[in-house]
């Protein structure tokens, strides 16, 4: 049986047995004002026999088997269905415990165990009928008749559910592995793809920077710039690409070391600061914030470079800020927050939820005026995810947008 069958089956074998405590508690308690009324009857030994087999299923759950607790349910409404008929000395009353019987053999046995254990019951009915002081009339005799026809009709209805149940499961595991095997040969080819251009891109990259320091005059030079700017979005493209293929095919892995964020920051923020000139790049730290932190250094630098990237990007003028915040939450564990505020463009609100997703740009005039492929923030995301953070973000249209990634982390001494 498939895994997600076996784990519903446990489920309704938990639920089930809470229940049959719950409706044999105030039974059992009746059985016993009817003992101290009325003596000993022979209800009392399924009573007792239920109660007694349900409590122990319920309190040492885990030390029976799956099959054994299905059997003990099944054992239970059979044991009730036959109270049932002693007690009321009526057939009649035990057939819906019967039937209950057998619609957890249809669910936890084969069709040929629901089809035995009908027959069994039907000649317990008939013995019942023959050895009770039951009259025997004409409706009586009717509802022995039909109830295996009932059975049988609700056996098929039930089947037939869970066959189609089992083959619904099986195609959509056959659909998750396909689905599996082509996200693993996507990944596969995109890396293979980037690695294989990002080869003789990085030839043209070197040599772009060795003429640059040569002699070259104006028109050569400002030609230059242009292949040199060109390669830069290229290999920052195949990087997106990359880092991209690895998220979805879930192959990103974190290793946490002791990380200095203030200085990992710094850098990051130096990277940027001569690309305009008309942009003012500000680092602010807390003074509290803890000198070194448990993290990835990989993935945490990444997620700066690429909030810093899209900030003086969007830029044409103004600010660009980094900050650093931590709040001390106990011992050395601290909610660490890193925000990136600019000046740009801004977003309109409606458009927020759009940022986070894969290969979205918010207007296509973005994409031919700042290029990218909408996968920065994706890829941040993603990342910050991977290190238990969360990210947001906050902007007004014309005026610029925050982002804050938080995160809590441990710091890797403590603060003097």
């Amino acid at each position: 049986m498939q895994e997600p069958l076996l784990k519903s089956n446990t489920v309704v074998i938990k639920n089930t047995m809470k229940l049959l405590l719950f409706i044999m508690a105030p039974l059992y308690i009746l059985s016993i004002l009817r003992l101290i009324q009325h003596g000993w009857q022979p209800v009392m030994f399924f009573h007792t026999f239920v109660f007694l087999g349900i409590l122990i299923f319920n309190f040492w759950q885990k030390s029976f088997s799956t099959n054994i607790q299905s059997n003990a349910i099944i054992a239970c409404f059979i044991l009730l269905g036959m109270g049932a008929i002693l007690h009321n000395n009526a057939i009649v009353f035990g057939s819906s415990m019967y039937l209950i019987a057998l619609i957890f053999t249809i669910l936890f046995h084969s069709l040929r165990s629901v089809i035995t254990l009908t027959f069994l019951l039907f000649l317990s009915k008939i013995f019942f009928l023959f050895h009770l002081n039951i009259n025997i009339s004409l409706q009586t005799i009717f509802l022995v008749i039909t109830w295996p026809v009932l059975c049988v009709f609700a056996i098929y209805v039930v089947h037939h559910m869970r066959s189609t149940l089992e083959k619904t499961i099986e195609e959509l595991d056959f659909a998750k592995n396909e689905a599996q095997k082509a996200i693993e040969a996507k990944s596969l080819f995109l890396a293979t793809i980037s690695h294989e251009i990002r080869t003789p891109l990085n030839g043209i990259i070197l040599g772009v920077d060795l003429l640059d320091e040569g002699h070259l005059i104006q028109e050569d030079r400002a030609n230059l710039e242009i292949v040199k700017n060109c390669s830069g979005n290229l290999l920052s493209l195949l990087n997106d690409v990359l880092d991209f293929s690895k998220v979805d095919a879930g192959k990103l892995s974190i290793d946490i070391a002791p990380v200095n964020l203030i200085e990992v920051a710094s850098q990051s923020l130096d990277q940027f600061r001569n690309t305009n000139d008309l942009i003012t790049a500000k680092l602010i730290i807390d003074e509290v914030f803890p000198e070194f932190v448990l993290t990835d250094l990989v993935r945490i630098r990444q997620i700066i470079l690429n909030l810093l990237s899209n900030a003086f990007k969007f830029t044409k003028k103004g600010n660009v800020s980094l900050m650093l915040k931590a709040k001390q939450q106990e011992d050395q564990y601290y909610l660490i927050e890193i925000i990136v505020k600019d000046t740009g463009i801004g977003i309109d609100q409606e458009n927020i939820p759009l940022l986070f997703q894969d290969f979205q740009q918010l207007d296509a005039s973005i994409t031919r005026e700042f290029g990218g492929t909408g996968l920065g923030l994706w890829i941040t995301k993603k990342l910050v995810t991977l290190l238990s953070g969360e990210i947001s973000v906050d902007s007004k249209l014309g005026q610029g947008s925050t982002f804050t990634c938080r995160f809590h982390m441990q710091s890797s001494m403590k603060l003097s």
